[in-house]
C-alpha cells in the first residue's frame, strides 16, 4: 500500500511544527499549575491556574478565527509561534534565575498570555494547512494531524 501524501515535504514541516507546538503547550498546561501548587500547596490555586489558562482559549478562539481571516495567516502563525517560544524561554529564565515566579500574579499572567496566544495560533495553523496541500490530500492530512494530537496529548 502506498501513501503519496508521505512524499510531500510540507507534511513533514507542518507535522514537526505541530508536534513541537502541542508538546510545548501541553507541558505549559502541566507546569504552571505545578509551580503554583509548589508555591502555595493549594490544589484550589493550582486548579485556578488551569482555569485562567484555558478560559481565554475557549472565549477568544472564535474571535481569533475571525481575526485570522482578515490578515495574512502565515505571518500570524509565524509571529504567534515565535512570541510563544520567546515567552516560554523568558518564563524559564525568570523561574531559574530571578525567582520572579514566586509571585502568583506572574504565573497567572503567563498562563493567561499563553492561552491568548494559543487562541490565535491554533486557528492560524488550521487555516494555513489549506495553503500547502491539495484538496485530495485533506483526509490524509487530518488523519496525520489527529494522530499527532492524540499521541502528544
Amino acid at each position: 500500500m502506498q501513501f503519496p501524501i508521505l512524499k510531500n515535504r510540507n507534511l513533514y514541516s507542518l507535522s514537526g511544527y505541530l508536534i513541537a507546538n502541542t508538546l510545548a503547550y501541553r507541558l505549559l498546561q502541566f507546569t504552571l499549575p505545578w509551580v503554583v501548587y509548589d508555591l502555595t500547596l493549594s490544589g484550589v490555586q493550582a486548579a485556578l491556574t488551569f482555569g485562567v489558562g484555558i478560559a481565554p482559549y475557549l472565549l477568544l478562539s472564535f474571535l481569533g478565527s475571525a481575526f485570522i481571516d482578515c490578515f495574512n495567516r502565515k505571518k500570524i502563525l509565524l509571529y504567534t509561534s515565535a512570541f510563544s517560544c520567546l515567552s516560554l524561554i523568558a518564563f524559564a529564565v525568570f523561574i531559574m534565575h530571578f525567582q520572579i515566579a514566586s509571585t502568583l500574579g506572574f504565573v497567572y499572567l503567563v498562563s493567561f498570555l499563553m492561552s491568548c496566544l494559543h487562541s490565535l495560533e491554533s486557528p492560524a495553523f488550521d487555516a494555513t494547512v489549506v495553503d500547502f496541500f491539495k484538496d485530495d490530500d485533506f483526509t490524509a492530512i487530518n488523519t496525520v494531524r489527529e494522530i499527532i494530537l492524540v499521541v502528544c496529548s
